[in-house]
């Protein structure tokens, strides 16, 4: 990929974002590369001083590495060579790296996911749907998730639930060069309150649910802003699919649910619910008899906004149907049985509130027979508030508690253990063992009767943030595996 120098500036000033810039109309020097962190530059990068924590020696960094412009909203960073100074940094990136990256985006169908839980699960549905659509064709359905990306060639371990804008339309690029006629992502409030998805229309977006979460001097200040950063999904999506729960009355909703309270249209009824040990089935209005072999009476409702989007798309019902029973997600409601005894592990990303009260409600109607173990852990420097709340609602329903690692990160593994301990009423039903491993060991040899254990927040992730690095580990689904 490369530009010319002006042309970035003519996108700058179309958008009515440049401010002023000390490069000479006469300079024509190419543009190979764009970044917004200092250890990734090459020569002739565009490189974009984004963040509160900006500094600058990150700047001094990037141009001793080979960054030839720099683009800031800052006016005490106007000295150290060819700037461009704009009104806001963040859609002055959003729009360059579009632009740099041919607005690839544009010839994508695009499919954005937002909510409190089930993003990525709804994700996978409508990807398992679209890749049968697609099965007998030379096109992919690309996805950017909490999971995983997949560009139609490379599949990567996520990091981040929603990328920056540059390291975004680098993807949707790759996705247009590898025959990707769509692609499904998930869209974090933060992305929606900080403009990464600024600029991108998405065909259809999806809006399942809201919760308290993130909520923090960190993150959202407040419940209600991190509900309007959520709302703002409306802006860039030119429909949205939203659940009848949600107190929303917008002309561009698609509302579904088991009862319309509010003559809501256009409307998909949801019906015909029917719980069986391997499999569950419901009807959609114009859609027809659905199934999923996916456990978990909250996957009803993910299932039936992921066959709403399709169908919204204009995909056949035949291709949701089949789509439906193939679905699988990734570390999500994975369920293993011993070969040697009842025990079982359920594997499942769950991490928040609203997550835990909907998993634990299906555990309770499902395994009364077991005892329930559930090893989790909280990440560190944010959702401060989940030390508080998951430990109380795991406590309502399960015999034991191992507190444990979840992405520690810069924080204390030791205090943020002990805050979650210290939210639990009865501590002999509790302890903390910060071996996430060992704790999975403890929890199968715990009781001597039939044993559930719920291994909760990490999925099939295969690293730990310790510090500001990700270091390799084995997943819960290996764990899991290897001690039952």
């Amino acid at each position: 990929m490369a530009c010319n120098i002006r042309e970035i500036l003519k996108w700058l000033d179309d958008t009515n974002l440049l401010v002023k810039t000390n490069i000479s109309e006469d300079d024509l020097f190419g543009i190979e590369y764009v970044s917004d962190t200092s250890l990734d530059v090459k020569n002739n990068t565009l490189f974009f001083c984004k963040g509160n924590n900006f500094k600058k020696e990150y700047l001094t960094m990037a141009l001793s590495e080979g960054a030839t412009v720099y683009v800031t909203e800052r006016e005490d960073l106007l000295e150290f060579g060819n700037y461009i100074l704009v009104q806001d940094i963040r859609e002055a990136m959003a729009i360059t790296a579009s632009k740099f990256y041919e607005d690839a985006w544009k010839d994508i169908t695009l499919i954005g996911i937002t909510g409190t839980k089930g993003n990525s699960t709804t994700a996978y549905m409508i990807k398992s749907i679209l890749d049968e659509y697609l099965s007998n064709t030379p096109f992919f359905c690309g996805i950017l998730s909490s999971i995983e990306n997949f560009d139609g060639k490379v599949t990567e371990e996520s990091h981040l639930t929603t990328q920056e804008p540059i390291v975004l339309h680098r993807w949707f690029y790759e996705m247009k060069k590898n025959n990707c006629k769509y692609c499904v992502m998930e869209v974090s409030s933060q992305a929606l309150k900080y403009k990464r998805v600024f600029g991108i229309e998405f065909t259809i977006g999806c809006f399942l649910n809201i919760g308290e979460d993130h909520i923090s001097n960190i993150e959202h200040h407040s419940f209600d802003d991190y509900y309007e950063s959520k709302l703002k999904i409306f802006d860039c999506s030119k429909k949205v699919v939203v659940h009848e729960e949600l107190p929303i009355q917008h002309p561009k909703a698609i509302y579904y649910g088991n009862v319309s309270k509010n003559n809501h249209m256009p409307y998909y009824r949801i019906s015909d619910v029917i719980t069986e040990e391997n499999k569950q089935t419901f009807s959609l209005d114009q859609i027809g008899s659905l199934g999923i072999t996916m456990p978990g009476d909250f996957n009803i409702q993910n299932a039936a906004a992921a066959a709403i989007v399709c169908h919204e798309l204009d995909i056949p019902s035949e291709f949701i149907c089949t789509g439906l029973e193939k679905a699988r997600a990734s570390g999500r409601m994975e369920l293993f049985r011993s070969e040697k005894n009842s025990n079982i592990v359920i594997v499942d990303y769950a991490h928040n509130k609203l997550s835990y009260e909907a998993l634990f409600d299906s555990v309770e109607k499902n395994y009364s027979k077991y005892r329930i173990i559930t090893i989790f852990g909280c990440p560190g420097k944010k959702a401060l508030k989940r030390r508080q709340e998951l430990p109380q609602v795991a406590e309502k329903f399960s015999d034991f508690i191992y507190i444990t690692e979840e992405d520690h990160g810069e924080e204390p593994l030791e205090k943020i253990c002990t805050e979650i301990y210290d939210n639990i009423s009865d501590k002999s039903k509790a302890e903390i063992e910060m071996d996430r491993e060992l704790a999975v060991k403890k929890s199968l040899d715990k009781f001597d009767e039939p044993t559930l254990v719920l291994l909760l927040g990490k999925g099939r992730e295969t690293r730990q943030k310790r510090g500001s690095e990700y270091i390799d580990t084995e997943s819960d689904v290996d764990l899991a595996l290897k001690y039952l």
